[in-house]
């Protein structure tokens, strides 16, 4: 990547669920930022993330300004990098990576509104799909950084350790208890 790029590479991070398994486990995940997306730059791209998908490396390109701009748009995933975001090179150009709380309720409130159908179709069509296991770990997983997007959009400062039980404790005392009892189904 860095040979076929040049100067338009801006930095590779490693990054993904940890908890990832089924159709998804073990792959390594980057994240290639570039100074410009356009169609030149992926054609160039195409043969090194083909060779990379192959080996079983996940590939997403992306530009640094168009991921930061678009933060508070995707809390989930911008959280989830905030946290976690290994750099295998570049310069770390997520550094400022935030979210702009403006309208962070309004997205957090999208997210889950979104996980909770993902999850109710999951628990209908239970037992006729082969992922189950991974799409639920993803949903939990993805809930871990809404629920932290949730205590920002409300002011409050997220713990450092970002735990389901951390975050749970902080949300309840925040006084968001009403988000803590909606009945989640058990998938089996």
């Amino acid at each position: 990547l860095g040979a076929t790029l040049g100067a338009r590479l801006k930095a590779v991070y490693r990054f993904g669920s940890d908890v990832a398994r089924g159709k998804g486990a073990g792959h390594e995940r980057l994240l290639v930022l570039v100074e410009r997306v356009d169609r030149p730059l992926l054609d160039e791209l195409s043969d090194a993330v083909y060779a990379a998908q192959k080996s079983g490396v996940r590939v997403r390109v992306d530009s640094a300004d168009t991921l930061i701009r678009g933060a508070d748009a995707f809390p989930a995933f911008a959280l989830g990098l905030r946290q976690n975001r290994p750099l295998l090179c570049g310069q770390d150009v997520l550094a400022a990576l935030d979210v702009n709380p403006k309208h962070l309720r309004l997205h957090v409130e999208q997210g889950l509104r979104s996980m909770q159908r993902d999850l109710i179709k999951l628990y209908l069509e239970r037992g006729a799909r082969p992922d189950e296991g991974s799409e639920l770990r993803r949903n939990l997983r993805k809930l871990l950084f809404l629920l932290e997007g949730s205590l920002l959009a409300a002011g409050r400062t997220p713990p450092r350790a970002l735990t389901f039980d951390a975050v749970v404790d902080a949300l309840k005392d925040a006084g968001a208890t009403d988000l803590l009892e909606v009945p989640i189904p058990k998938i089996v």
